[in-house]
């Protein structure tokens, strides 16, 4: 099985572009529509007649002011978020508006050092992926 993630600020655009990627029915729109982890599971047919089976998780925008007025302030959640997502995926989109900011950049650097430095089962780190999105154009 291969699993595949998804991370970002709110609103970035993540559950659109699975819908898109994968034909998922992910729930999309403005403003925040993701509540912790979603997931889809799809049967991939490839030429060697044998089915890869692919498992899409659509996780809810980091750094949401929303949690952190419904459960009180959890700096952990975002943490969390993204190591789960490291550790159980196989390949992880990092998904963005613009440029990344710091507190997603420092985000990522304490959960890489604790998947390099934890013992866990898992043999590879994923693949990591940035998809840039809404970006200007630069020759206008």
């Amino acid at each position: 099985m291969i699993v595949i993630s998804q991370i970002g600020k709110q609103s970035v655009g993540k559950s659109f572009l699975f819908n898109n990627m994968f034909k998922t029915k992910f729930l999309n729109q403005s403003g925040r529509c993701t509540v912790g982890v979603n997931m889809s599971f799809r049967e991939i047919n490839n030429n060697e007649s044998n089915n890869d089976k692919l498992l899409i998780l659509d996780t809810e925008g980091l750094g949401s002011t929303i949690r952190a007025k419904i459960k009180g302030i959890d700096i952990n959640f975002d943490k969390i978020m993204v190591l789960f997502c490291m550790i159980v995926s196989n390949a992880l989109l990092i998904t963005l508006k613009s440029e990344m900011d710091t507190e997603t950049e420092e985000t990522l650097k304490i959960c890489i050092w604790a998947l390099l430095n934890i013992k866990i089962t898992k043999q590879d780190c994923p693949h990591i992926y940035f998809v840039l999105n809404q970006q200007a154009d630069s020759n206008e």
